[in-house]
């Protein structure tokens, strides 16, 4: 069994930064980045051109906006690190995304049965599951 770190902080506080460095430190160049960001506007697909720049060529980079799950399936087993940025983001892209009542059990569900296989599959990897979320309510929104 692997282990599972969550880090919080508030909005541009350096969590992806410091993740990153962390995973790094953990894996080296086995490290899988599952990303969950939209390039919704022009800000959003320069941060994310920012994140892949800065990222290592030999990291692995799966696309997960909304699905954890399926994206879990395709991890490779010779890589030691997943790193996941962030899950403010993933629970935010289902909210955008949902077009009923945004308090219906039903987005509920959608979200914890992704957050369900992620918690599985930290459980039953043998390397570190690295989560990065805001704290919302921490610091300015820039």
């Amino acid at each position: 069994m692997g282990h599972l770190i969550l880090i919080l902080g508030g909005a541009r506080s350096g969590k992806s930064a410091w993740a990153e460095a962390r995973a790094a430190a953990l894996g080296g160049d086995r490290v899988v980045y599952l990303a969950t960001a939209e390039p919704g506007d022009d800000e959003m697909r320069a941060r994310i051109a920012r994140h892949r720049q800065a990222r290592p060529a030999s990291w692995l980079t799966l696309e997960a906006p909304r699905n954890l799950a399926e994206s879990l399936h395709a991890f490779p087993p010779e890589r030691d690190v997943l790193l996941l940025d962030c899950m403010t983001l993933f629970v935010s892209n289902h909210l955008l995304a949902w077009d009923g009542d945004p308090f219906a059990s039903a987005l509920e569900a959608r979200v914890q049965r992704e957050l369900d296989a992620l918690l599985a599959f930290a459980s039953a990897f043998a390397g570190t599951t690295l989560v990065v979320s805001n704290e919302v309510g921490l610091g300015l929104v820039p």
